[in-house]
């Protein structure tokens, strides 16, 4: 019944409840999985953020987490023998 499923990840226990959940669907159906995680960089430019004078190495950092954070998802969707795609989303403001 469902051939394209989509999947938002952030790592927490939660997320990955449900990700296990989404796959199973998936191979039930014979469908395929889209993992997305959100990084919203902007969120850290708040005035008293205490990373200030850092903020490129912190929202490289940010980067860096979402892709592994996807990378893990989609190492669980290959074991789990359901196709699976990726997709980061930079929120536009």
């Amino acid at each position: 019944m469902y051939k394209r499923i989509l999947v938002p990840v952030d790592g927490s226990q939660t997320s990955n409840k449900a990700l296990l959940a989404a796959l199973q669907v998936a191979r039930n159906s014979g469908g395929w999985v889209r993992l997305v995680h959100v990084l919203d960089e902007l969120t850290s430019l708040r005035g008293d953020a205490p990373y200030g004078g850092y903020l490129g190495e912190l929202i490289r950092v940010m980067r860096e987490a979402g892709t592994k954070v996807r990378d893990d998802a989609m190492a669980i969707s290959q074991a789990a023998g359901v196709e699976g795609r990726q997709h980061a989303v930079r929120p536009l403001r």
